[in-house]
């Protein structure tokens, strides 16, 4: 995260705290009028912010949740025979 000075919707300017996912947020609310509906219904498919306009990472999407949870148990358990076994 880093500190960025922004405008907001009020024509000021603010500093807040932004991810990369973050800021294209803010940038596309900006280039729509901050209006959340209108950024929803973006219809600029070339823009090279579009697929991240939501704030999320669609080619990130599934990569978390209850598989990963599973995921991180089964790693705990090795781990924690692998300290047992060191003793």
């Amino acid at each position: 995260m880093i500190k960025h000075e922004i405008r907001d919707k009020n024509g000021g300017t603010r500093t807040i705290s932004l991810s990369p996912l973050k800021a294209i947020r803010y940038q596309c609310l900006e280039c729509m009028g901050f209006s959340p509906s209108q950024v929803v219904d973006c219809t600029s498919p070339l823009c090279s912010l579009f697929p991240y306009r939501l704030g999320k990472d669609e080619s990130r999407k599934g990569t978390g949740g209850q598989g990963n949870a599973e995921a991180l148990l089964k790693y705990r358990s090795r781990q924690g025979k692998k300290d047992q076994e060191a003793i």
